[in-house]
């Protein structure tokens, strides 16, 4: 009996010995899956070894781009803001934004100017280099999620989707119920 079939055994039966069983393994493959998608993008197979500053790091040449990704794709996606609104959106202190702002502009990936419009805002914009960045790590991303979901056929992706949908859904409303009654 291969493993499917003996999960789809457990829906036939009432068997809650079973079913606690059950439930650990989707834990525990989920950490899995979450452990696997947080080491960031390997290097492809068919481009060249890392180079010397980055002897050893399987990001390659993403290798920075932790915690700033999602910053450029904010950028990217939304257009030049105020570092206020960046850091509201972030949901990070601004003076840690600030941090990563100095960094980042030192390494050609954004611009701060003052705004035009009220002189106490700073307006940060992403450069040509930082749009160029998010590109490319969006590409390596794309390769590594085709090649991390090749073995599900179409029909099973979006089962998954569903289903991890419904229990990210119900998670969220769980959160936004537990919120509202501390408040009353």
């Amino acid at each position: 009996m291969t493993e499917n079939e003996r999960f789809e055994n457990v829906l036939t039966e009432d068997n809650t010995a079973e079913e606690v069983r059950l439930n650990e393994e989707i834990v525990r493959t989920l950490r899995k899956l979450y452990a696997m998608s947080r080491r960031g993008p390997r290097p492809e197979p068919d481009l060249p070894p890392p180079q010397d500053g980055m002897k050893g790091d399987p990001r390659g040449e993403f290798r920075n781009e932790h915690g700033r990704g999602r910053l450029m794709g904010i950028l990217n996606d939304r257009g030049s803001m105020s570092q206020c609104r960046l850091a509201k959106l972030l949901e990070i202190r601004p003076q840690s934004l600030s941090e990563l702002l100095v960094k980042m502009e030192g390494d050609g990936l954004v611009t701060r100017v003052q705004s035009e419009d009220d002189r106490r805002q700073i307006i940060v914009s992403l450069t040509d280099e930082g749009s160029a960045r998010v590109a490319a790590f969006r590409e390596v991303h794309r390769r590594r999620a085709e090649k991390f979901l090749a073995p599900l056929t179409m029909e099973e992706k979006i089962t998954f989707v569903r289903l991890l949908k419904k229990l990210t859904d119900a998670r969220t409303d769980s959160v936004l119920e537990n919120r509202g009654g501390a408040n009353d």
